[in-house]
């Protein structure tokens, strides 16, 4: 799916820039964070490190009574519509609308504890 797309040297520089200096929401943003801090690293980009809420941390925190905090499991357990589970752009809505759905029943300083750089 991705042989014909732009390589990373092309694709890090633009995706940097979207993200600029914001905050991302990713399910277990130490995995993600990690390959995009080493190829920040690889190409040797001057950036300041990234930083994510985890979605994992917040359900474990917000959500304590689930077995799993997969993203499978939080979807289910908030009735959360996800078609083609595993495919980029639906797991992103998922996550986003989990992160929504938690966000509304926790407190700032409890999000501040789910960042991870």
């Amino acid at each position: 799916m991705v042989q014909d797309a732009d390589t990373i040297d092309i694709v890090l520089p633009k995706f940097l820039e979207f993200v600029a200096d914001s905050i991302l929401i990713a399910h277990n943003a130490s995995f993600d964070l990690s390959f995009i801090n080493h190829e920040i690293e690889k190409t040797g980009i001057l950036h300041p490190p990234l930083e994510a809420i985890c979605t994992v941390s917040l359900a474990r925190k917000t959500l304590p009574q689930l077995h799993s905090h997969s993203l499978d499991s939080l979807i289910q357990y908030m009735g959360i519509i996800c078609e083609r589970r595993h495919r980029a752009l639906d797991d992103v809505k998922a996550t986003a609308k989990a992160f929504l759905t938690m966000k509304q029943k926790t407190t700032e300083k409890l999000l501040r504890e789910c960042v991870i750089r």
